[in-house]
């Protein structure tokens, strides 16, 4: 089963955060824990480091013109 959330801050950060749980069957004798969960977190940030980099693609054709 997977659950998640996903969106933005105010300044355009993009952030996400998930779970995601299995279950396990096993049939050996010796395991006490028949079936047993596992539950994974997941957090994500991007951080969009070259946006915005360089010159305006606006201002390079007004320079050329």
């Amino acid at each position: 089963m997977r659950r998640g959330v996903s969106g933005q801050t105010v300044n355009g950060l993009p952030m996400g955060a998930g779970i995601t749980q299995t279950r396990t069957y096993n049939n050996v004798i010796i395991n006490s824990f028949n079936p047993y969960y596992q539950a994974t977190l997941n957090l994500s940030v991007t951080q969009p480091l070259l946006k915005n980099a360089g010159m305006n693609p606006i201002n390079i054709s007004l320079n050329w013109q």
